[in-house]
């Protein structure tokens, strides 16, 4: 299993193995359960539990499956990174949306999807869809563990971060881990989700190929950075976001989601 401890880091994640999946959902379920965003989707105590689980897995689960899922020993902390070329499960997503959203507020959520996928980066680019850490351990240093290693590999590959941000407790994190807010998604009464993203220390951005991004890119050694890497500037950020032009990309699922979900309605009504 690949180690991603990173020096200087006290708590040690590791890659959450498949064994763990369902230990690594629940955690996430945990987490979430306050998420503004999470809460507007699925109100009901009862909807959230019996529903956000299979969104967590349909949405983050490929990680667990390429191996670039983290964990804490005791899975009371996890973080779903989705390599380059990797994405959620489209057809369980929609599948998910027609089941278990509510017919009044299925339209704004695929318009909250839409906005994802077109503020979602183009190039190639690591993306965390969801990181969570249960409430009892929260603040103890957890979620910087979870982000750091993968933000070395980015550095060290020249590679960008994009999450989405859906909590304003988060922000701060996020932005000590070289994250800026590159826009705002609000639709209607929905509590808005910031887009944020990370370019690499060195400010320079590896273009890989099409071929080169389905490729796992996880190695079984942490990566330092270079003392020297300085790390971008909010200009370059913004120079960053405007050149990849914040449309979908393969991994930025949410406008297929709404093509599959529109496909099932259809023949729900045939």
């Amino acid at each position: 299993m690949p180690d991603f401890s990173v020096a200087g880091v006290a708590t040690r994640v590791t890659a959450a193995s498949p064994e763990n999946a369902q230990r690594a959902f629940d955690t996430l379920t945990l987490a979430f359960a306050s998420d503004p965003p999470s809460r507007w989707m699925f109100p009901n105590e009862q909807q959230y539990l019996q529903y956000f689980p299979i969104f967590v897995r349909a949405f983050g689960g490929a990680a667990i499956d390429r191996g670039t899922a983290l964990a804490s020993p005791d899975c009371s902390g996890v973080a779903l990174w989705l390599s380059p070329g990797a994405g959620p499960d489209e057809d369980a997503l929609a599948g998910l949306i027609e089941e278990s959203v509510t017919k009044q507020r299925k339209g704004d959520l695929l318009a909250v999807f839409d906005e994802m996928a077109r503020l979602h980066p183009t190039e190639p680019h690591w993306y965390l869809p969801l990181i969570g850490v249960k409430p009892r351990q929260q603040g103890q240093g957890l979620g910087a563990a979870l982000l750091r290693p993968i933000l070395e590999k980015c550095d060290a590959m020249h590679l960008p971060a994009y999450l989405e941000a859906t909590s304003s407790r988060s922000l701060p994190l996020y932005r000590r881990h070289g994250f800026k807010a590159i826009g705002e998604i609000k639709v209607r009464d929905c509590p808005p989700i910031i887009p944020m993203l990370r370019l690499p220390a060195s400010g320079m951005i590896s273009r890989h190929s099409a071929t080169e991004r389905r490729q796992p890119v996880v190695e079984s050694r942490a990566i330092v950075p270079s003392p020297a890497a300085q790390p971008p500037s909010a200009n370059q950020i913004i120079a960053f976001a405007k050149s990849v032009g914040c449309t979908a990309s393969a991994n930025a699922t949410p406008l297929a989601v709404r093509r599959r979900s529109t496909e099932l309605q259809t023949l729900a009504g045939n």
